[in-house]
């Protein structure tokens, strides 16, 4: 969320012509957002570290756009943020094709998130990229998701026991981890209807806050920003009306895409934290 969009929601932007595809197989492997949000981080850790795609990384960014429709005014300024910077990383990828193709290290026909930000760090140089590259809008768009993570997964947690809670703030980062992980979703098998009994019907509004203290996004708000975004925070529904708002077929679903998205941010060829 930059400095504009936190003062003034942008309007959505029209998702682009790769995402219009999928309309044909939404109902193919998944029937929700969520897991097909989670079909998309998979996709993503398989590929080769060196030469994952930019294709593969916004269609993730862009499944968890999908997750984000209707979650209520504050979400709908992350998403809008997610799907403006979605744009210029599908911009700046069309625009530097061309160098992609002549790069002496790639092997692929994909076009590597990697090898993308690379270019744009050398032709920038000795500035830093502008505001329309896509070393801006990744950051940006992952920044954004890492709240929405946060939050979510902090509305989760108290239906969770103890360790599980712990599992889910780590994500999915090892084969043990990921092997606890589909454990969890087997325990959690109820259907959303019936796990949403499990949430307080309470305001999240301080769980909201709390999140976003957490969030990366936070490390690069000024001041008045920070105090926007947690006033926006106390408009957020009660914790069960927020979690049916979101389009999931069981817990242990919702669980995953949690787990799924952290393994996704962390996996990046960049970090979205400030080192402290």
């Amino acid at each position: 969320m930059t400095a504009t969009s936190a003062a003034q929601p942008q309007a959505n932007v029209q998702k682009s012509a790769e995402a219009g595809n999928f309309d044909a197989d939404k109902h193919v492997a998944s029937t929700s957002a969520v897991g097909r949000a989670v079909q998309s981080f998979r996709a993503f850790a398989k590929e080769d570290v060196d030469r994952r795609s930019v294709d593969c990384f916004l269609r993730c960014l862009e499944m968890h756009s999908e997750v984000l429709s209707g979650l209520g005014t504050i979400m709908n300024v992350v998403k809008n943020d997610l799907d403006k910077n979605v744009a210029k990383v599908r911009k700046a990828a069309t625009t530097h094709a061309g160098d992609l193709l002549n790069d002496a290290n790639s092997s692929s026909s994909s076009t590597g998130l990697a090898q993308l930000l690379d270019i744009e760090a050398e032709q920038s140089k000795p500035k830093l990229p502008k505001d329309d590259s896509a070393t801006v809008g990744a950051l940006w768009a992952a920044r954004s998701m890492d709240l929405a993570l946060c939050l979510i997964a902090k509305v989760v947690e108290p239906a969770l026991g103890e360790h599980d809670q712990t599992l889910v703030q780590e994500g999915s980062t090892s084969t043990s981890s990921a092997s606890k992980s589909s454990q969890i979703s087997l325990y959690y098998s109820e259907t959303k209807a019936q796990s949403l009994t499990r949430f307080s019907k309470l305001s999240i509004g301080a769980l909201g806050r709390e999140a976003y203290g957490k969030s990366a996004l936070r490390q690069h708000h000024n001041f008045a920003l920070k105090q926007i975004v947690k006033a926006a925070m106390s408009g957020l529904p009660a914790a069960e009306e927020f979690i049916h708002r979101i389009h999931y077929d069981t817990l242990g679903e919702l669980i995953d895409y949690i787990r799924e998205g952290r393994f996704f941010l962390a996996s990046l060829p960049f970090t979205i934290y400030i080192a402290s």
